[in-house]
């Protein structure tokens, strides 16, 4: 290299720093898609504080971060006193999902458990809360005239409660019309008719007021 022309040489040393930059750039390039290659769930348990939890059938931590592959993973929360909790998950490469676990009770144990826990027994109502207002929701979008109910009239009275054709689906209804004579029966379906709503679409049960003295 002594007779190497000064010019060059620097052309030469340049050129191998750039390709060390390259280098080192490409390495970290691949770093980073190995690690957008993970995933993470972290299992936060809160009602109880104490499950039984498993990611995928293995078992975990009931608080802990877990490393998976990105994709549909099943996370599954057992405890004495408690309904079994089962959860899907989809989670991307290098993201992170949080699952909080608030177990519903099912017998006297996991009841004490809340008793003797009642900042977390705040947090599991909430979620009760929660699930309630969503499950009306639920159900008055899938039967949008017990928006309207009750309606009461003189001769009739239009309410709704649970679906005896469907009572396993918490959003099924049927709507109860209760009437006193045939005309009051037909003024109770044309109201219904009235508000934009088709009879034969609801689960309709019919009732009479009881006999005097039955």
């Amino acid at each position: 290299m002594q007779n190497v022309n000064p010019q060059l040489k620097k052309t030469i040393y340049i050129a191998a720093a750039v390709l060390i930059v390259i280098l080192i750039g490409f390495v970290f390039y691949l770093g980073l898609q190995a690690k957008d290659k993970t995933a993470t769930i972290e299992i936060q348990s809160a009602v109880p504080t104490d499950p039984t939890v498993a990611v995928d059938g293995q078992k975990v931590s009931s608080n802990s971060k877990n490393s998976v592959k990105p994709g549909q993973h099943t996370v599954v929360a057992k405890r004495n006193g408690f309904a079994d909790s089962t959860q899907q998950v989809s989670v991307n490469g290098g993201e992170t999902k949080t699952i909080r676990l608030l177990m519903d009770p099912n017998s006297d144990v996991g009841y004490q458990w809340l008793r003797d826990h009642p900042d977390a027994a705040v947090e599991w109502e909430g979620k009760i809360g929660q699930q309630f207002d969503q499950n009306s929701k639920n159900t008055t979008d899938k039967n949008p005239l017990i928006a309207y109910l009750p309606e009461v009239h003189p001769t009739w009275r239009i309410d709704y409660g649970t679906s005896q054709a469907h009572p396993n689906d918490p959003t099924a209804v049927a709507i109860t019309i209760l009437y006193g004579n045939d005309q009051a029966k037909q003024e109770a379906l044309d109201w219904i008719t009235s508000k934009g709503f088709d009879p034969n679409n609801y689960e309709i049960i019919f009732q009479t007021p009881p006999e005097p003295g039955g």
